[in-house]
C-alpha cells in the first residue's frame, strides 16, 4: 500500500500537533501551501516534513 501524498487539514494539524487556528496562521504566513481539489483543501506530506525540518533547524 502507498503512503499518502496529501492529507486533509484536520490530519495535518494532528500530525504536527497544533490546533486548527494555528495551522491557518501558518498557511496565511505562506509557510505551508494548500492544494485545492474541488472543495477539499489538502496539504502535501512532503511540505509538512520540510516545514517540521525548518522548525527543527531554527530551534536552538
Amino acid at each position: 500500500m502507498l503512503d499518502p501524498l496529501l492529507v486533509s487539514i484536520a490530519d495535518a494539524t494532528r500530525v504536527i500537533g497544533v490546533g486548527k487556528s494555528k495551522f491557518y496562521e501558518i498557511i496565511a504566513k505562506r509557510e505551508l501551501s494548500v492544494i485545492k481539489l474541488g472543495r477539499k483543501s489538502l496539504i502535501a506530506v512532503d511540505d509538512l516534513r520540510a516545514f517540521v525540518a525548518r522548525l527543527k533547524s531554527e530551534t536552538p
